[in-house]
Protein backbone atom coordinates (compact mmCIF):
# COMPACT_ATOMS: atom_id res chain seq x y z
CA UNK A 1 0.00 0.00 0.00
CA UNK A 2 0.78 3.24 -0.62
CA UNK A 3 2.20 5.51 2.04
CA UNK A 4 -0.18 8.73 0.83
CA UNK A 5 -3.20 6.05 0.22
CA UNK A 6 -2.67 4.60 4.23
CA UNK A 7 -2.42 8.33 5.66
CA UNK A 8 -5.45 9.20 3.80
CA UNK A 9 -7.78 5.92 5.14
CA UNK A 10 -5.92 6.96 8.72
CA UNK A 11 -6.99 10.24 8.91
CA UNK A 12 -10.59 9.13 7.47
CA UNK A 13 -10.83 6.29 10.77
CA UNK A 14 -9.91 9.22 12.89
CA UNK A 15 -11.88 11.54 11.90
CA UNK A 16 -14.67 9.47 12.25
CA UNK A 17 -14.22 8.80 15.91
CA UNK A 18 -15.35 11.12 18.54
CA UNK A 19 -12.97 12.43 21.22
CA UNK A 20 -12.94 10.66 24.57
CA UNK A 21 -14.20 13.12 26.46
CA UNK A 22 -17.64 12.65 25.01
CA UNK A 23 -17.72 8.74 25.07
CA UNK A 24 -17.61 8.87 28.88
CA UNK A 25 -19.78 12.45 28.83
CA UNK A 26 -23.31 11.24 30.46
CA UNK A 27 -24.45 14.92 30.76
CA UNK A 28 -28.31 15.12 30.40
CA UNK A 29 -28.65 11.12 30.70
CA UNK A 30 -30.62 9.57 33.15
CA UNK A 31 -30.37 6.80 35.00
CA UNK A 32 -31.63 4.00 37.64
CA UNK A 33 -29.09 1.83 40.42
CA UNK A 34 -31.03 -0.50 42.01
CA UNK A 35 -29.34 -1.60 45.00
CA UNK A 36 -28.11 1.72 46.05
CA UNK A 37 -27.73 1.77 49.50
CA UNK A 38 -25.34 -1.06 48.88
CA UNK A 39 -21.44 -0.47 48.37
CA UNK A 40 -21.13 -1.74 44.80
CA UNK A 41 -24.30 0.27 43.85
CA UNK A 42 -23.31 3.45 45.50
CA UNK A 43 -19.93 3.46 43.90
CA UNK A 44 -21.18 3.38 40.71
CA UNK A 45 -23.82 5.89 41.07
CA UNK A 46 -21.02 8.05 41.99
CA UNK A 47 -19.22 7.62 38.67
CA UNK A 48 -22.39 8.08 36.59
CA UNK A 49 -22.76 11.06 38.71
CA UNK A 50 -19.22 12.74 38.16
CA UNK A 51 -19.95 12.06 34.21
CA UNK A 52 -22.86 14.49 34.24
CA UNK A 53 -25.58 11.93 34.78
CA UNK A 54 -28.95 12.21 37.05
CA UNK A 55 -29.34 9.11 39.01
CA UNK A 56 -32.35 7.77 41.18
CA UNK A 57 -31.08 5.23 43.58
CA UNK A 58 -33.40 2.31 44.83
CA UNK A 59 -33.11 -0.65 47.24
CA UNK A 60 -35.24 -2.29 49.88
CA UNK A 61 -34.04 -0.58 52.90
CA UNK A 62 -35.12 2.93 53.18
CA UNK A 63 -32.73 4.01 56.00
CA UNK A 64 -29.52 3.34 54.25
CA UNK A 65 -31.11 4.66 51.01
CA UNK A 66 -31.15 8.12 52.63
CA UNK A 67 -28.13 7.56 54.04
CA UNK A 68 -26.63 7.29 50.52
CA UNK A 69 -28.65 9.98 48.79
CA UNK A 70 -27.36 12.44 51.52
CA UNK A 71 -23.65 11.06 51.42
CA UNK A 72 -24.04 11.27 46.90
CA UNK A 73 -25.41 14.71 47.34
CA UNK A 74 -22.59 16.37 49.44
CA UNK A 75 -19.70 14.51 46.90
CA UNK A 76 -21.61 15.02 44.00
CA UNK A 77 -24.23 17.79 44.30
CA UNK A 78 -28.11 17.65 44.09
CA UNK A 79 -28.25 15.68 40.85
CA UNK A 80 -29.60 12.15 42.81
CA UNK A 81 -32.64 11.15 44.94
CA UNK A 82 -33.62 7.90 46.61
CA UNK A 83 -36.78 5.70 46.17
CA UNK A 84 -37.35 2.81 48.00
CA UNK A 85 -38.20 -0.33 45.53
CA UNK A 86 -38.55 -3.85 45.73
CA UNK A 87 -36.45 -5.54 43.04
CA UNK A 88 -38.84 -8.52 43.64
CA UNK A 89 -41.82 -6.67 42.80
CA UNK A 90 -43.20 -5.24 39.59
CA UNK A 91 -45.21 -2.68 40.42
CA UNK A 92 -42.95 -1.65 42.43
CA UNK A 93 -39.89 -1.58 39.70
CA UNK A 94 -42.23 0.06 37.31
CA UNK A 95 -42.85 2.52 39.66
CA UNK A 96 -39.46 3.37 40.24
CA UNK A 97 -38.24 3.53 36.30
CA UNK A 98 -41.56 5.27 35.61
CA UNK A 99 -40.29 8.29 38.62
CA UNK A 100 -37.32 8.73 37.20
CA UNK A 101 -38.84 9.98 33.86
CA UNK A 102 -41.13 12.16 36.10
CA UNK A 103 -37.87 13.71 37.91
CA UNK A 104 -35.95 14.07 35.61
CA UNK A 105 -37.59 13.77 31.89
CA UNK A 106 -35.73 10.21 30.51
CA UNK A 107 -34.36 7.02 30.90
CA UNK A 108 -31.07 6.32 29.67
CA UNK A 109 -29.32 3.97 31.85
CA UNK A 110 -30.99 1.35 34.56
CA UNK A 111 -27.69 -0.59 36.36
CA UNK A 112 -29.06 -3.41 38.30
CA UNK A 113 -26.84 -3.82 41.24
CA UNK A 114 -29.14 -5.44 44.05
CA UNK A 115 -27.79 -7.82 45.23
CA UNK A 116 -28.40 -11.20 47.91
CA UNK A 117 -26.60 -14.35 49.14
CA UNK A 118 -25.95 -16.73 52.43
CA UNK A 119 -23.82 -19.46 53.15
CA UNK A 120 -25.50 -22.98 53.17
CA UNK A 121 -24.57 -26.33 51.25
CA UNK A 122 -27.20 -27.52 49.11
CA UNK A 123 -27.74 -30.77 51.59
CA UNK A 124 -28.85 -28.51 54.15
CA UNK A 125 -30.61 -25.90 52.63
CA UNK A 126 -34.04 -24.95 53.46
CA UNK A 127 -36.60 -24.96 50.30
CA UNK A 128 -37.37 -21.53 51.66
CA UNK A 129 -34.22 -20.21 51.30
CA UNK A 130 -33.46 -21.46 48.20
CA UNK A 131 -36.63 -20.13 46.76
CA UNK A 132 -36.00 -16.74 48.16
CA UNK A 133 -32.38 -16.60 46.81
CA UNK A 134 -33.84 -17.60 43.14
CA UNK A 135 -36.98 -15.20 43.48
CA UNK A 136 -34.35 -12.28 44.55
CA UNK A 137 -31.69 -12.93 42.47
CA UNK A 138 -32.71 -14.45 39.12
CA UNK A 139 -36.66 -13.03 39.14
CA UNK A 140 -35.27 -10.09 40.51
CA UNK A 141 -33.24 -9.02 38.08
CA UNK A 142 -35.37 -10.02 35.43
CA UNK A 143 -38.32 -7.58 36.51
CA UNK A 144 -35.81 -5.02 37.17
CA UNK A 145 -34.31 -5.05 33.69
CA UNK A 146 -37.74 -5.73 31.97
CA UNK A 147 -39.33 -2.17 33.68
CA UNK A 148 -36.34 -0.34 32.83
CA UNK A 149 -36.65 -1.93 28.83
CA UNK A 150 -40.33 -1.31 28.92
CA UNK A 151 -39.50 2.38 29.65
CA UNK A 152 -36.83 2.88 27.19
CA UNK A 153 -38.88 1.36 24.51
CA UNK A 154 -41.55 3.60 24.82
CA UNK A 155 -39.43 6.48 25.49
CA UNK A 156 -37.35 5.60 21.59
CA UNK A 157 -34.36 6.93 22.88
CA UNK A 158 -32.40 3.23 23.22
CA UNK A 159 -30.55 2.85 26.65
CA UNK A 160 -27.95 0.65 28.51
CA UNK A 161 -29.03 -2.05 30.72
CA UNK A 162 -26.26 -3.36 33.02
CA UNK A 163 -26.88 -6.92 35.41
CA UNK A 164 -24.16 -7.08 37.80
CA UNK A 165 -23.82 -10.62 37.58
CA UNK A 166 -20.90 -12.51 39.26
CA UNK A 167 -18.11 -15.04 38.45
CA UNK A 168 -20.22 -17.72 40.41
CA UNK A 169 -22.41 -18.16 37.28
CA UNK A 170 -19.20 -19.75 35.22
CA UNK A 171 -16.96 -20.88 37.98
CA UNK A 172 -17.55 -23.26 41.50
CA UNK A 173 -16.80 -20.92 44.29
CA UNK A 174 -13.61 -21.56 46.05
CA UNK A 175 -15.71 -22.01 49.26
CA UNK A 176 -16.87 -25.21 47.69
CA UNK A 177 -20.30 -26.60 48.90
CA UNK A 178 -21.80 -23.64 50.34
CA UNK A 179 -23.14 -21.20 47.48
CA UNK A 180 -24.85 -23.64 44.82
CA UNK A 181 -28.18 -21.93 45.16
CA UNK A 182 -26.09 -18.31 44.71
CA UNK A 183 -24.44 -19.55 41.66
CA UNK A 184 -27.61 -21.23 40.38
CA UNK A 185 -29.48 -18.22 40.18
CA UNK A 186 -26.93 -15.75 39.07
CA UNK A 187 -26.19 -18.33 36.10
CA UNK A 188 -29.96 -18.35 35.62
CA UNK A 189 -29.77 -14.47 35.44
CA UNK A 190 -26.64 -14.74 33.27
CA UNK A 191 -29.04 -17.02 30.78
CA UNK A 192 -31.97 -14.38 30.71
CA UNK A 193 -29.49 -11.23 30.43
CA UNK A 194 -28.18 -12.83 27.24
CA UNK A 195 -30.91 -13.65 26.09
CA UNK A 196 -32.45 -10.38 26.30
CA UNK A 197 -30.03 -8.66 25.16
CA UNK A 198 -31.34 -10.45 21.44
CA UNK A 199 -34.88 -9.28 22.60
CA UNK A 200 -34.25 -5.64 22.43
CA UNK A 201 -31.32 -4.65 20.20
CA UNK A 202 -34.19 -3.58 18.13
CA UNK A 203 -35.00 -0.99 20.44
CA UNK A 204 -31.79 0.27 20.58
CA UNK A 205 -31.01 -0.88 24.03
CA UNK A 206 -27.63 -2.13 25.03
CA UNK A 207 -27.84 -4.98 27.80
CA UNK A 208 -24.25 -5.98 29.35
CA UNK A 209 -23.40 -7.91 32.03
CA UNK A 210 -20.43 -7.30 34.77
CA UNK A 211 -19.64 -10.48 36.40
CA UNK A 212 -18.01 -9.30 39.80
CA UNK A 213 -15.84 -11.74 42.03
CA UNK A 214 -15.31 -11.25 45.69
CA UNK A 215 -15.17 -7.86 47.19
CA UNK A 216 -14.73 -6.40 50.46
CA UNK A 217 -18.72 -4.78 51.24
CA UNK A 218 -20.30 -3.58 53.69
CA UNK A 219 -23.05 -6.40 52.31
CA UNK A 220 -20.28 -9.04 52.40
CA UNK A 221 -19.33 -8.02 56.13
CA UNK A 222 -22.43 -7.24 57.84
CA UNK A 223 -25.61 -8.20 56.01
CA UNK A 224 -25.14 -11.27 54.06
CA UNK A 225 -23.78 -13.63 56.45
CA UNK A 226 -26.89 -16.40 57.18
CA UNK A 227 -25.31 -19.40 57.38
CA UNK A 228 -21.65 -17.87 58.42
CA UNK A 229 -23.05 -19.23 61.83
CA UNK A 230 -21.70 -22.75 60.84
CA UNK A 231 -18.00 -23.36 62.10
CA UNK A 232 -17.29 -25.54 59.06
CA UNK A 233 -18.52 -22.66 56.67
CA UNK A 234 -16.24 -20.16 58.61
CA UNK A 235 -13.18 -22.36 58.05
CA UNK A 236 -13.99 -22.81 54.47
CA UNK A 237 -13.93 -19.08 53.88
CA UNK A 238 -11.41 -18.81 55.72
CA UNK A 239 -9.02 -20.44 54.09
CA UNK A 240 -10.17 -19.74 50.80
CA UNK A 241 -7.34 -18.38 48.73
CA UNK A 242 -9.82 -16.14 46.35
CA UNK A 243 -8.70 -12.60 44.96
CA UNK A 244 -10.79 -10.20 47.23
CA UNK A 245 -11.00 -6.69 45.90
CA UNK A 246 -10.54 -4.20 48.89
CA UNK A 247 -11.91 -1.12 46.26
CA UNK A 248 -15.23 -2.17 45.00
CA UNK A 249 -14.26 0.68 42.57
CA UNK A 250 -12.60 -2.04 40.88
CA UNK A 251 -16.44 -2.85 39.71
CA UNK A 252 -17.86 0.60 39.77
CA UNK A 253 -15.52 1.83 36.95
CA UNK A 254 -16.27 -1.87 34.03
CA UNK A 255 -20.04 -1.02 34.90
CA UNK A 256 -19.46 3.03 34.06
CA UNK A 257 -17.80 1.94 30.86
CA UNK A 258 -21.10 -0.23 30.08
CA UNK A 259 -23.16 2.58 30.54
CA UNK A 260 -21.11 5.13 28.14
CA UNK A 261 -20.89 4.95 24.02
CA UNK A 262 -17.62 2.76 24.88
CA UNK A 263 -19.71 0.40 24.80
CA UNK A 264 -22.06 1.06 21.86
CA UNK A 265 -21.03 -1.94 19.82
CA UNK A 266 -21.58 -4.46 22.64
CA UNK A 267 -24.71 -6.74 23.06
CA UNK A 268 -24.68 -9.55 25.70
CA UNK A 269 -21.43 -9.25 26.76
CA UNK A 270 -20.01 -10.80 30.04
CA UNK A 271 -16.98 -8.50 31.28
CA UNK A 272 -15.40 -11.17 34.19
CA UNK A 273 -14.27 -8.27 37.39
CA UNK A 274 -12.80 -10.84 39.25
CA UNK A 275 -9.01 -10.45 40.28
CA UNK A 276 -7.97 -14.14 37.87
CA UNK A 277 -10.36 -15.91 39.74
CA UNK A 278 -12.06 -17.69 36.84
CA UNK A 279 -8.30 -18.60 35.47
CA UNK A 280 -7.56 -19.87 39.15
CA UNK A 281 -5.22 -16.87 40.29
CA UNK A 282 -5.54 -16.72 43.95
CA UNK A 283 -4.60 -13.81 46.65
CA UNK A 284 -0.83 -12.52 45.73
Amino acid sequence: MEKSKFLDLTAKYANETEPFAELINLKGQVAVVTGGAGTLGYLISRRLLEAGASVVLTDINEERGAYAEESLISLCGKNVIFKKGDITKTEDMDAVMNFAVEKYGRLDICVHSAAYWSYYPTLGISDEEWNYTIDTVLTGTMIACRSAAKVMKELGNGGKIVPILSDASINCEPPLGVLDHYAAAKAGARGFARSFAREVKQYGINVNMMLAGAMNTIGARFLNVKGMENPETRAKMAHTNMPMSNTPDDMARVVFMLCTKISDFMYGADVIVDGGAHINLGKE
